[in-house]
Order: structure tokens, then C-alpha cells, then sequence
């Protein structure tokens, strides 16, 4: 399937490379298969001619993700909130690494808790995921009595949901908020969502989308 997407997208370019989008389409690609030097160069090169290519950000911070570079994974997750501000997968992932990431160094409780508040309110206050992210940013900035609050909310919206792992994943989250410990995730260096929210443009070898 890539290889055949990977064919088209090079015969484009050999056509005409002056698109960025081409260029964004094939890092994508390559990204997807792996390929994370070449696909970063790509998609670097489709953000040299279109600072504005949305796609180009996401699959950046999945590249840089895969090689462990959070910094870049940082500066690309700012990008595509600042392009889509009501897109709610960057907001998500740019705030729960701030609020729970193993290296202090990239944790700000301050912008963990106005993205995640962002976040929070696009979505009414009824989405699990917002809500136990918008209560790890109030922990990291040492709000506690808010996380717990928002924390609690959250184990009520996930007991209705009939959703038994993630009611004990809420509760154990709960307990460490109570007992004054902010939340620390485990996989932040490696895995954070890696992939959970990126946009495929290929299904079957053959192009599907051509949005950035």
C-alpha cells in the first residue's frame, strides 16, 4: 500500500515539484513506513515552501517523537495549534505533555492548564480524555484542590460510561492528586499518543485526501 502511494506521489514530483503539499504527501509517507530521516527532510522541505501545511507539523511530531527528539515534538505541536486552534488533537497531546512528561524540563503546569482548559471547553466538559488531562495540568501547577475536583468530575463521567479500566486508571490518578503528587507518565518519552490522532492519506495504495 505505501510503496504504491510512495510511486504516485514521486511521479507528481516528478512533474511538477513546486508543490509543497506533494512534498508533505511524501514525508508522510515515509514516516509511515519508517523512514524517519528521509521523511523529516520532506516534510521539513514542504514547510520551507508552506509554513501554513497543517499536515506537515503532524507528521513532524510523529516523526520526532519515534526518534525521541521532544523539543521538535514541542515546536511542531505549538505550530499546529497556533494553525487549527479548534482541532482538538494537538491541544491534547501539547497539553498532557506539559502537565505529566518524566523530564521536568519539558513540563510548564501554567500552559498545561490554559491548553488543557482550551481543550476542555471544546468539548462542552464531557469528553474523559480532556477532562483527565485538564486535572494532570491542574496537579503539575500545584493546584491541587482543582485537580482533585476536575479529577472527581471525571471518575463520575467514566462510572456512568460503564468503562471499568479507565474508572480504575481515573482512580488510582485520584488518589495520587489527594495525597498532594502530581501525575507522571510513564511513556512519555517514547509513546504519548504516537499515532492515535494523525491523518492517514493513503488507504489502499491510492490517495484519499489531499487536505493539509
Amino acid at each position: 500500500m505505501l510503496e504504491e502511494a510512495q510511486s504516485e506521489v514521486e511521479e507528481v514530483l516528478k512533474l511538477d515539484s513546486s508543490f509543497a503539499i506533494s512534498h508533505g504527501m511524501l514525508g508522510e509517507i515515509l514516516i509511515l513506513k519508517g523512514e524517519w530521516e528521509a521523511g523529516i527532510a520532506e516534510s521539513k522541505l514542504a514547510l520551507r515552501m508552506d509554513p501554513n501545511l497543517k499536515r506537515a507539523h503532524y507528521n513532524l511530531v510523529t516523526a520526532y517523537e519515534s526518534t525521541g527528539e521532544t523539543g521538535k515534538v514541542i515546536e511542531h505541536l505549538e505550530n499546529a495549534c497556533r494553525l487549527a486552534p479548534e482541532d482538538p488533537a494537538p491541544l491534547q497531546k501539547l497539553a498532557w505533555l506539559h502537565a505529566t512528561h518524566t523530564d521536568a524540563k519539558y513540563r510548564n503546569g501554567e500552559k498545561a492548564v490554559a491548553l488543557a482548559s482550551q481543550l476542555h471547553a471544546l468539548a462542552g466538559g464531557r469528553d474523559l480524555e480532556h477532562a483527565g488531562t485538564l486535572a494532570a495540568a491542574y496537579a503539575e501547577s500545584g493546584n491541587f484542590e482543582k485537580a482533585v475536583e476536575t479529577m472527581e468530575n471525571a471518575v463520575k463521567l467514566a462510572e456512568a460510561g460503564g468503562n471499568p479500566g479507565l474508572v480504575s486508571s481515573f482512580h488510582e490518578r485520584l488518589r495520587m492528586f489527594r495525597a498532594g503528587l502530581p501525575y507522571r507518565n510513564p511513556e512519555a518519552k517514547e509513546k504519548a499518543g504516537r499515532g492515535s490522532w494523525r491523518r492517514v492519506a493513503f488507504h489502499h495504495g491510492r490517495l484519499i485526501s489531499k487536505v493539509p
